[in-house]
């Protein structure tokens, strides 16, 4: 007999029946295990003593028999448990107002081996959002009832969430996990914390909190689109979390500082690796024929959510996306794992001679030099991801002309002998034609870019997975790339 029913947006529902194999994965996916070990899918809308009759599995299962399961007490299992923490209480106090005390006890019990659980060293991130999500969950079941108090070592867990929360974000409060959508989701996992901890210095803080708020604000407005969508840096999704704007409405910018965007004095941000330049065809100064904002990073902060694509760069033109990004989900890994190497994004690409691993000290990826100029901008981006290699990307813009130079340096005395690939993402919908040396790039039959260099070499067209704006969604889209085995290749776009 189905018991119940586990739902996932990415996957066909699953019918579970007792006993339950709490370790089953059924689609080999991360996402779907997370989603099954959370609780989430367990509802007492319908049937709470079905709820009830999980839960005492699950407690038999994991508590009384003592089978091992990775994503119960171990560090995989780290994010699920907070929020199967949450789902928890609710049972518990659905039960109580039921009079199901005994239903309530069996939470209570589940509860403590939780408490256990997570205080446990080997279940720690420290460091990582992980790691704050656990130490704001057992700070809050201390403030529920003593019982879960007298289990909880306050000061010890204060002092770790700290240190966690220190180095989450750079001392310019942007996140270490290389993501806009990251920015926007620790941003109130830091908040929470702080709040939670009321006897740290009130002073610093607030200090710290503020200069968080500033930078997410900041980042979040320059890297939203017009179209309302994020530009998919790093592990970033297209949609912006309206839960989390609408809770926390310090973090977006007012009707009157977001229309000044994109004028003299406002068109440029950048900040610990990450660059935004937005222009308005109308401004305060000369206009200009269209709109244009571009986005780009050479960054490497750690190894959470770290994809290969320093010297990556979007380019929006006129409300037109013409360069992306391949974008970021985790739902299918034969595809998600082809969305984070260099060849997927739009930089400079040695074939056969592999990023090294983001687990490696993290190093030698900056932003050298930028600056703004009365017609658009110039930037300087390095990194040393390729052993023994030293690659460099220049941008600059003046009025309707993007100049690109790439340049690759060995560190050793050997000269490179291969042929070198500059990609170029473009968005879905933009169709490109090979002319020589140029590529010519239409939107709905209309040339909306060319890009044209006079080093030798050759385009190839391939096709490549996006994701659209439903993170569920798979888009192909077409990948330009110009082969050549110049170590010096400099290109015009003309917009």
């Amino acid at each position: 007999m189905t018991i119940a029913r586990v739902s996932h947006p990415g996957y066909a529902p699953i019918d579970l029946k007792l006993p339950i194999d709490w370790r089953t994965n059924p689609y080999k996916s991360t996402s779907w295990r997370h989603h099954f070990m959370s609780l989430r899918w367990v509802t007492t809308r319908d049937n709470i003593s079905a709820a009830a009759e999980i839960l005492r599995n699950f407690y038999n299962f994991h508590c009384e028999r003592g089978i091992r399961n990775p994503h119960y007490n171990e560090l995989r299992g780290d994010h699920a448990a907070t929020i199967r923490v949450n789902h928890i209480l609710n049972f518990r106090d659905k039960f109580l107002g039921q009079g199901n005390t005994e239903a309530a006890k069996l939470c209570d019990l589940i509860l403590f081996e939780e408490i256990k659980n997570l205080q446990n060293p080997e279940m720690y991130r420290k460091g990582h959002n992980h790691g704050l999500m656990i130490d704001i969950t057992l700070l809050k079941l201390a403030k529920i009832n003593n019982s879960y108090k007298s289990n909880i070592d306050i000061s010890e867990i204060s002092r770790r969430g700290h240190e966690t929360l220190l180095e989450m974000f750079t001392e310019n409060g942007i996140t270490r996990e290389h993501s806009i959508s990251y920015q926007e989701f620790n941003y109130p996992l830091a908040v929470e914390f702080l709040d939670l901890c009321t006897g740290q210095d009130s002073r610093v803080n607030r200090q710290y909190r503020a200069v968080l708020e500033r930078e997410t604000r900041n980042i979040l407005a320059f890297a939203l689109r017009d179209c309302g969508e994020y530009f998919t840096l790093g592990d970033t999704l297209k949609q912006p979390a309206l839960s989390i704007r609408q809770a926390h409405p310090e973090i977006l910018m007012s009707p009157v500082e977001s229309s000044q965007l994109g004028n003299v004095g406002n068109r440029l941000y950048c900040q610990d690796g990450f660059f935004f330049y937005k222009r308005r065809a109308m401004g305060e100064s000369a206009p200009f024929e269209k709109d244009l904002h571009f986005a780009a990073t050479c960054t490497w902060h750690s190894a959470n959510h770290k994809q290969d694509d320093e010297l990556s760069f979007c380019l929006e033109v006129g409300g037109d996306l013409i360069f992306d990004d391949p974008g970021y989900t985790v739902y299918t890994p034969e595809i998600d794992s082809t969305l984070l190497p260099a060849s997927s994004h739009s930089t400079v690409f040695l074939p056969h001679f592999p990023f090294c691993n983001t687990q490696e000290p993290a190093s030698g990826s900056e932003i050298l030099q930028y600056y703004e100029t009365s017609l658009g901008f110039h930037l300087e981006m390095v990194h040393r991801r390729v052993p023994l290699y030293k690659i460099a990307r220049t941008f600059s813009l003046v009025g309707s002309l993007l100049e690109i130079i790439d340049s690759i340096e060995s560190e050793r005395d050997a000269e490179l002998q291969a042929e070198i690939e500059h990609n170029f993402i473009l968005s879905p919908g933009i169709t490109a034609l090979i002319e020589n040396t140029s590529a010519v790039l239409r939107k709905n039959g209309k040339i909306i870019a060319i890009v044209s260099t006079h080093e030798q070499g050759t385009w190839i067209e391939t096709r490549q997975h996006t994701v659209g704006s439903d993170r569920f969604e798979y888009i192909e889209t077409t990948k330009l790339a110009f082969s050549s085995p110049s170590t010096e290749v400099i290109f015009q776009v003309q917009i």
